[in-house]
Formats: C-alpha cells, sequence, structure tokens
C-alpha cells in the first residue's frame, strides 16, 4: 500500500494534484477524511480545496485554490513557530480562522512539514 502511495505521489504534475493525492491517501492509510493540506507560496498560504468545497463553481480552479497570509488562523501559528500543535476545540482558540483552519469536534494537530532545498526539515 506504501508504495503504491509514493507512486501516486511521484505522478503528480501539480501542487494542487500533490495536496489532493496526500488527501486520499492520508483517509486510505489512516482513516482521516478530514485532512487540509496548505502549502507556502511566496509568503502566502495556499490552500486546495476538496470537491465538496467547491462544487458550486463553473470555474473549477479558480476556487480549487485559496489563497491567504501566512499570519491566519492556527496554522499561521504553526508555520511561524515550526512545531506541531495538536488541540480539542479549535473554534474556541483565538488564533482560530475558518478560512484556513478545520473545524471539527475531534482534536486537529497542525503539522509544519518544511521541503528547503532538496531536504525535508
Amino acid at each position: 500500500m506504501l508504495t503504491e502511495a509514493l507512486i501516486a505521489f511521484t505522478d503528480c504534475t501539480s501542487m494542487m494534484d500533490l495536496a489532493m493525492t496526500v488527501k486520499s491517501w492520508a483517509y486510505k492509510i489512516f482513516g482521516v477524511s478530514a485532512t487540509r493540506i496548505i502549502l507556502v507560496e511566496n509568503d502566502e498560504f495556499v490552500v486546495y480545496l476538496s470537491q465538496q468545497e467547491y462544487s458550486f463553481s463553473p470555474f473549477i480552479y479558480e476556487y480549487r485554490c485559496k489563497r491567504h497570509s501566512v499570519s491566519t488562523g492556527i496554522s499561521g501559528v504553526a508555520y511561524k513557530t515550526k512545531k506541531k500543535i495538536v488541540m480539542s476545540d479549535v473554534q474556541s482558540n483565538k488564533d482560530y480562522n475558518p478560512l484556513v483552519d478545520l473545524s471539527s469536534i475531534l482534536p486537529v494537530m497542525y503539522a509544519p512539514v518544511i521541503w528547503h532545498y532538496g531536504y525535508l526539515l
């Protein structure tokens, strides 16, 4: 199964495709259905939305990709500190922002994965 996932990741042709593939494999491997992959590009979060989040739009790509400041939400705190954050009741946190942060009644983990000049930090 992990080999299949690795092959699927290497077959991705864009960052959006990679984000959607990671979400799909997170569900297949771990059973985690609420996953949001947020990439950083030019000091902005790039959020690729799931099909349910954009299906109302006739302009699919335009609505699949949203950009936000890296100082936005709990995701921004994890990005700035470069540390994993695990918390329950994210909506009551002062930094919570629904534009980038997942809404869940279950505990949520924010984990920055940093790729820097060919190395995973």
